[in-house]
């Protein structure tokens, strides 16, 4: 369903290009054309993502505050080669991609896109180990998956198990994701990783009852989200821990709360390896789970405390009930319900027709599909043009008074 060029390197409308001030609005109004994609099938050692590795060096975005992170990796090198078996070059991946994760996740984290070049640098030395070690393909594989798994904290049992420690036994848990539109700028941030980051452990106080915050940051990759990353994240959440599932992305000019999310892809932007699904608004497609269209509901709704999130003085961000969907039949509407989305295909739902849509979708659908009650939904931020401090924090301090927003209204506080 993917469609990626047989040629290594395709440039697309050389005459034009987009600057980092020109940045599309959303991934909705991406126009490949208007710029320099780089496409390069994934091989078994470089992919898309690595090759840009030298142009962030180039924009000294593994320098400075980022010291911790690129240390990680420089000391997983070593321990890698000296492991002997297939049992000790997985444990020696999963502790360096854990702490990699932890190294990121300071109190006073100030940007996320450090987390994600390390990664991509771990990830260069281990295929290229593997590769000199003559290492197969098969348990390669296994590894950069655990390597993946772990960096991006999607392992929450540690954390889960040192908060009931401490006395805290519920969880909110929020994802944010990779930047993305680095071919358009290098130096982009996502403040929905960042807000992954640096909420990460934080306690909330709800009465005599602490909520404890634990996130993990996910994959702007279409195959990731194919291959089920996202339900599997799900399933490892248990719904007697959890009182609050916030799925975050960047987006538009405030906060949404985007309360329909839809079943099918209709975005023509690329992911971060610069695959494109062929999805459209005129042809919306449905993702894939083991191998098939994913089944579903074409509409399925949020069970946010919208109206406690929205009302929250949170800060200087205005805060949105986004109804707003696009379907085959009825164009662009505000749906009052969802019974009124029924007969309707989706083209976006109200996060979209990307992986922001898609992954609030996705979450939604385990939950119900397993019976749970758990409050869950996704909330786009205010879009940042590459890397904004001021605006950032900001946007990082305004998610965690809505959390505990939320927190208190599901608690009845």
């Amino acid at each position: 369903m993917f469609k990626r060029s047989a040629p290594a390197l395709i440039l697309i409308m050389l005459s034009c290009g987009i600057t980092a001030a020109e940045q599309p609005d959303s991934e909705q109004t991406f126009n490949p054309e208007e710029t320099l994609i780089k496409y390069d099938p994934d091989g078994p050692v470089l992919g898309v993502e690595v090759a840009r590795l030298s142009d962030a060096m180039a924009a000294d975005l593994l320098a400075g505050d980022h010291g911790s992170e690129i240390s990680v990796v420089a000391f997983f090198g070593p321990e890698l080669r000296a492991a002997t078996n297939a049992e000790e070059r997985l444990d020696a991946t999963v502790r360096f991609a854990d702490l990699l994760f932890q190294s990121a996740t300071t109190a006073d984290v100030l940007d996320d896109r450090a987390l994600y070049w390390a990664r991509l640098m771990m990830r260069q030395t281990l295929q290229g180990q593997m590769r000199l070690s003559g290492v197969d393909t098969q348990e390669t594989e296994a590894l950069v998956a655990a390597m993946e798994w772990h960096s991006r904290g999607m392992d929450l049992s540690a954390r889960i198990a040192a908060a009931r420690k401490q006395g805290v036994t519920r969880v909110a848990v929020v994802t944010g994701f990779d930047p993305f539109f680095l071919d358009v700028d290098i130096t982009q941030s996502n403040p929905s990783g960042l807000a992954a980051l640096a909420l990460d452990g934080v306690d909330i106080s709800i009465g005599h009852d602490t909520v404890r915050i634990v996130s993990a940051v996910f994959p702007v990759r279409f195959q990731d989200f194919d291959d089920g990353l996202v339900e599997r994240f799900v399933a490892g959440i248990d719904d007697a821990q959890a009182s609050l599932f916030l799925t975050v992305s960047m987006g538009r000019e405030g906060f949404d709360l985007e309360r329909f999310p839809g079943l099918r892809r209709s975005a023509t932007a690329p992911d971060n390896r610069n695959v494109v699904t062929g999805a459209s608004a005129s042809h919306p497609i449905k993702a894939e789970l083991d191998g098939k269209p994913i089944e579903g509901p074409e509409f399925v709704e949020f069970s946010l405390p919208a109206e406690a999130m929205v009302g929250c003085e949170s800060g200087p961000y205005e805060v949105r009930d986004n109804r707003e969907v696009t379907t085959l039949e009825g164009g662009q509407f505000e749906a009052s319900s969802l019974a009124q989305l029924d007969g309707h295909r989706a083209v976006e739902g109200s996060g979209g027709g990307y992986l922001s849509n898609e992954i609030s979708y996705r979450v939604v659908r385990a939950l119900q599909a397993r019976g749970s009650t758990v409050p869950a939904g996704h909330l786009h931020t205010p879009r940042v043009a590459g890397y904004d401090a001021q605006a950032e924090q900001a946007i990082v301090g305004q998610i965690k008074a809505l959390v505990s927003c939320a927190i208190a209204a599901i608690h009845g506080v």
